[in-house]
């Protein structure tokens, strides 16, 4: 069960038990029952947007970390005067473009590259199972292919794999 089931069952027990004390209240056994229902399913509503709402929060933090530790290396890359740096980014490198970097950090998912463009290049450890599951050393060099451009973290994904191309 994940936090918004989990926090929306919660929200729909408590509006059951909130429901039924008002309908007896109100209108006796007969109110209690229709209290129950309807707070159990008005109950149903904020769980997940509370539980969203945390979530947001949680991913937020973890782009706002990232970008304070690549910040040193690269700059405020994601800054809006750097739109038009970023649109001709992705015209003048195509995607299965090979590139070389140097790895500036490193988490338990990916690691991000400065490939010498202004912009990070990031390595999921998703694209390349088969190879060695750990991220490569900081300051290491790395060689990558252009996979996709992520537009909302204005970073380059790449990939170890050898890409074939599409017939």
């Amino acid at each position: 069960m994940n936090l918004i089931e989990c926090s929306s069952l919660t929200g729909a027990v408590v509006g059951s038990g909130v429901g039924a004390v008002f309908g007896y209240q109100w209108a006796g056994v007969l109110g209690a029952g229709a209290g129950a229902v309807g707070g159990f399913v008005l109950g149903l509503f904020p769980g997940p947007l509370i539980g969203g709402g945390l979530f947001w929060v949680v991913l937020t933090q973890d782009r706002w970390s990232r970008r304070k530790q690549l910040r040193p290396r690269l700059g405020r890359y994601w800054a809006r005067d750097q739109a038009q740096a970023w649109e001709d980014l992705k015209e003048r490198l195509p995607v299965a473009t090979k590139v070389q970097g140097t790895v500036i950090l490193r988490d338990s998912f990916d690691c991000h590259l400065d490939i010498g463009v202004t912009f990070p290049g990031r390595i999921n450890s998703w694209n390349h199972p088969h190879d060695n599951p750990t991220p490569p050393p900081l300051d290491a060099r790395v060689e990558a292919t252009v996979l996709s451009f992520d537009d909302a973290a204005r970073e380059v994904v790449l990939t170890r794999r050898e890409q074939v191309p599409p017939e």
